[in-house]
């Protein structure tokens, strides 16, 4: 899939403006579990809890839900996460 970007630089790194439509990001992505293996930490998400579903649940059903209008996705994979 080639999509054009809008390249801008900032001074700790360049970074890329695309747009998706959600099912072509569900296609992209995925999450990388934080967790620490040998001394080092590995993955940024933090694992999944239901009463921290929950709450965002709650709170997507309330008066006060806005999401912001752009996600930012990291980029800095290793070649192991995509083994």
């Amino acid at each position: 899939m080639k999509k054009n970007a809008i390249k801008f630089e900032q001074p700790f790194g360049t970074f890329y403006a695309v747009s998706f439509k959600a099912s072509e990001l569900l296609k992209l992505a995925f999450s990388d579990s934080y967790r620490v293996e040998e001394d080092e930490a590995k993955g940024t998400q933090r694992d999944l809890k239901l009463s921290r579903t929950k709450e965002i649940k709650d709170y997507i059903k309330s008066t006060d839900c806005g999401f912001p209008n752009s996600i930012i996705l990291a980029g800095n994979i290793s070649q192991q996460a995509l083994d």
